[in-house]
């Protein structure tokens, strides 16, 4: 029950410190700057994965993709059913997955029914590190921005 609880805070903390980036009350205004023109439409960004793996890919495509990415090979990859969802999940902590950003836990999730990548979540400070630096986490954060 603590592990879940742990996951959940350090999930909440690093979306909260993502999002606080995004609300317009936390972006400073330069009031000395002239007006500008209008900026052109900004396309939407595309997100087709996690770097080699793939939303629709299977799970052993990922396992492919795991050690091509990190060098983690099968063994040292953890894989669990939720016991509600039915959603299968590998689990592999990665020493560095930014620099200077400590050990993250990266977890790739597969859909019930069709057995292919549908999300992948990656999670920084108390559950991957006993001990984590607070400032490294909130660099983390920032960088991500």
């Amino acid at each position: 029950m603590k592990r879940r609880i742990g996951w959940g805070i350090a999930l909440v903390f690093v979306w909260g410190t993502l999002l606080q980036g995004a609300t317009p009350w936390a972006q400073a205004k330069d009031k000395k700057s002239s007006p500008r023109a209008p900026a052109a439409k900004a396309r939407w960004a595309q997100v087709d994965g996690f770097r080699s793996a793939r939303f629709g890919m299977r799970e052993k495509e990922v396992y492919r993709a795991i050690f091509k990415d990190f060098r983690i090979p099968r063994r040292k990859v953890t894989r669990q059913v939720h016991p509600v969802e039915k959603t299968t999940r590998l689990g592999i902590t990665v020493p560095e997955l930014l620099a200077d950003g400590g050990p993250a836990y990266v977890l790739y999730i597969f859909g019930y029914n069709t057995r292919e990548l549908i999300e992948v979540d990656v999670l920084w400070g108390k559950p991957v590190d006993p001990k984590p630096n607070p400032q490294q986490v909130v660099n983390v954060a920032n960088q991500l921005r």
